[in-house]
């Protein structure tokens, strides 16, 4: 498959260099706009990749990816990625869904850490709760002055 990319010119367009920041740690509020079930490089199991977006304070706007684990080997992946799946349905209000699509678009609080491996540094999403769970106002804050706009 392939796409139309007639009357598209690269020099219109500001050059990205393809090397992104990570977001600072922190708690930010954020909703998944794209998912795709995938299945892992061993073709052992399968995840859903999932996009999110920041939607408030210094950094709205800027984009990061978490995979969620649906099948594998190992059941303790299983488990967290189940158990991650579940509170985003929770934090959402989304109690049984049928599609990931169902879950796009909706706000909750997401903390991000920061992450190193084989493949670069980048954000990793170690918690999704409901917009009416209080932040930390001592965490790196999403917009200036002490904490994000949406806890005072």
């Amino acid at each position: 498959m392939s796409g139309n990319l007639s009357g598209f010119n690269p020099d219109d367009h500001k050059d990205q260099g393809g090397d992104f920041e990570v977001i600072p740690a922190g708690k930010y509020k954020a909703m998944m706009v794209k998912s795709e079930m995938r299945d892992t490089k061993a073709g052992t199991g399968t995840y859903l990749n999932t996009q999110w977006q920041i939607v408030e304070g210094e950094f709205a706007g800027r984009v990061f990816f978490h995979m969620l684990t649906r099948t594998n080997p190992n059941p303790k992946a299983v488990e967290i990625g189940d158990a991650q799946i579940a509170n985003i349905c929770r934090a959402t209000g989304v109690t049984a869904p049928s599609d990931s699509s169902e879950l796009h678009d909706k706000p909750l609080i997401v903390k991000l850490v920061i992450k190193t491996d084989d493949y670069g540094t980048k954000n990793n999403a170690t918690s999704f709760t409901s917009l009416a769970t209080p932040i930390d106002a001592a965490q790196p804050a999403a917009s200036g002055g002490g904490g994000p706009s949406w806890t005072k």
